[in-house]
């Protein structure tokens, strides 16, 4: 027959044996808790997604919004006369050629 001394049952050390179904049972319970944290990581993740979604086509719409207003004001602005609204034409252009660096005046020069 089977010899049934503490030294041949699994999970013995030499002080004690471990209970094998209170052990397996609270592994079991963690594992339980840790699927009901992680499905309910999964579904705020899911959520803050779809809220983030739903943000950024309403900015898209509001930019469009924008972009139409700026579009239509720059197309008038492009359509009236200058002369209506007091402009002139300049008498004559002229363009500032460069000088060498050391005759440059700056505030910075005593």
């Amino acid at each position: 027959m089977h010899n049934t001394s503490s030294r041949s049952l699994p999970f013995t050390t030499a002080a004690r044996a471990v209970p094998v179904i209170p052990t397996l049972t609270a592994i079991a319970s963690m594992m339980v808790i840790a699927y009901i944290g992680l499905l309910a990581i999964a579904m705020t993740y899911g959520a803050l997604q779809m809220q983030a979604a739903q943000s950024v086509r309403d900015t898209n719409a509001v930019v469009g919004t924008l972009e139409t207003s700026y579009l239509a004001a720059i197309t008038a602005i492009n359509q009236t006369n200058p002369t209506t609204l007091g402009f002139t034409k300049p008498v004559a252009i002229a363009y500032v050629t460069g000088s060498s660096p050391q005759q440059m005046v700056s505030l910075r020069t005593p």
